[in-house]
């Protein structure tokens, strides 16, 4: 298993590499193996075994009662069982990055120290009939514990930590410059596209403007005008209208109060005027006749009389307007139908519209392209070499791909 090292001699002049010339590099001037630690903890765990089953196999040889024979039997029985425990879990590493051997002897360190402190007792009892074969295993023991500190050591004193930072950055290197060409290609292509569709909007806009500066749009602007003022002066004269008849309707449904029918279609005097125009004058006319006649007794007969006379007056002129400003608006509306600019405007606007959609979408796209930066991973880099006695400068990262 071979792994990245350090070499003894620092360098003290600097150094400049390309991209493509560094990983041949480290593999030749810091390359470092762990066989020999890994090796070591192998025959620990060995020599460690091997005194656990002697301790076993160990008799009492001083006579010293019954009962402290059977204690310190018991208590050796105990310690064997939890040596064996943890014999069985000293596992060889299964990997050899930094993060996970630095865990790997954190975590034996753990399981040691808490072996120590469950077995401490059985450990003094014991000492009191058996001591070479107990003393054998504690050294073996130690053993064990010397070589994961030696793996430790080794670890941190070769930096392990930073070599591996530095391959990490590389391989993150690489794929960003691979990442920037395939980017390259892309927002090029995307960009040929986008100029393509900001010719197309440069030609929609100039075409509105030129509509926009028609006889077309003058004429539609005229009627439109027209068309709007016939409105309002419909609007106006229903709303004269309107005023008027408000002034005299308790009147009117005070005399129709028993014609429930005329009332409802009262209820749309002006409707009810254009369509029923004799009846309408002739409700008028009666009301009017009844209160002069007295049949009819209501306040203000006088100023109701006036009113009744003011909108008989007003109807004639309004049935005559209402129907010219409604045949004018109707010729209006039928001119705007004919002419073609709203038309043309709304199917030119739309082609706008969608192709202000599809260029945010291709400006997106284009921003999503951008580059990414390789500073931050060359000066991280830079910066390990240097924890690791050598003063590099990579040269040209972006011109090696």
């Amino acid at each position: 298993m071979n792994f990245l090292k350090k070499i003894f001699q620092k360098k003290e002049e600097t150094l400049n590499l390309s991209f493509n010339e560094l990983s041949p590099w480290l593999i030749k001037n810091i390359e470092f193996s762990l066989d020999q630690e890994i090796k070591e903890i192998e025959e620990a765990k060995i020599s460690f075994k091997k005194a656990i089953n002697i301790l076993e196999e160990a008799k009492i040889k001083d006579k010293a009662g019954k009962r402290i024979e059977t204690a310190v039997n018991t208590n050796k029985n105990t310690y064997i069982t939890a040596l064996k425990a943890f014999e069985n879990k000293i596992e060889l590493p299964s990997k050899y990055n930094y993060s996970y051997l630095k865990q790997y002897t954190l975590n034996f360190k753990d399981k040691i120290k808490n072996l120590n402190k469950r077995t401490i007792r059985n450990y003094h009892i014991i000492k009191t009939l058996i001591g070479e074969e107990l003393e054998e295993v504690a050294k073996k023991l130690r053993g064990v514990d010397q070589s994961i500190d030696n793996l430790t050591n080794r670890i941190e004193k070769n930096k392990l930590k930073e070599i591996e930072e530095i391959h990490e950055r590389l391989k993150e290197l690489n794929e960003i410059l691979i990442s920037n060409k395939e980017k390259t290609t892309t927002e090029k292509e995307l960009k040929k596209s986008q100029k393509s569709l900001l010719e197309k909007e440069k030609t929609i806009k100039e075409k509105i403007e030129k509509l926009e500066d028609s006889e077309e749009f003058k004429e539609y602007n005229q009627l439109k005008q027209k068309r709007d003022e016939n409105k309002k002066q419909i609007n106006d004269l229903n709303s004269d209208f309107l005023s008027y008849y408000l002034s005299i309707e308790r009147s009117i449904r005070k005399f129709l109060k028993d014609d429930k029918k005329t009332i409802e279609k009262l209820k749309q005097p002006q409707k009810f005027f254009l369509n029923n125009t004799e009846e309408f004058q002739k409700i008028l006319k009666q009301i009017k006749e009844n209160i002069e006649s007295k049949k009819v007794v209501i306040k203000n007969p006088e100023k109701t009389t006036q009113q009744i006379t003011e909108l008989l007056n007003f109807s004639d002129k309004y049935k005559t307007q209402i129907k010219k400003l409604k045949e004018e608006l109707e010729k209006n509306k039928n001119k705007l139908k004919q002419n073609q600019f709203k038309e043309k405007l709304i199917e030119l606007t739309k082609s706008l519209e969608e192709l202000e959609k599809r260029l945010t979408k291709k400006t997106t796209q284009i921003e999503e392209t951008k580059h990414h930066t390789i500073e931050e991973s060359v000066e991280i880099i830079e910066k390990n070499l240097k924890k690791l006695g050598h003063k590099i400068i990579i040269k040209n990262v972006a011109l090696d791909r």
